[in-house]
């Protein structure tokens, strides 16, 4: 696709504009690619985070829960 334009791009003696068309082109298409991973990013991020959270809080909860069955 580059190259035919590149090649379409001599043959009418146009190679600036059409260089340029193809900048514009891949930027919108790597800001929409960009705008992808990030949605699908931040629900695993949360998910993450929820499950270290998890961790710190049952890691702080089991030897409670041990110490006042020891009690009994």
């Amino acid at each position: 696709n580059f190259l035919q334009s590149l090649a379409l791009g001599e043959e009418s003696s146009e190679v600036s504009e059409v260089l340029e068309n193809l900048s514009k082109l891949y930027a919108e298409e790597n800001e929409e690619k960009l705008k992808i991973l990030l949605s699908l990013l931040e629900p695993a991020m949360m998910l993450l985070i929820g499950a270290i959270v998890g961790v710190i809080v049952s890691a702080m909860l089991l030897p409670i829960f041990t110490m006042t069955q020891g009690l009994k």
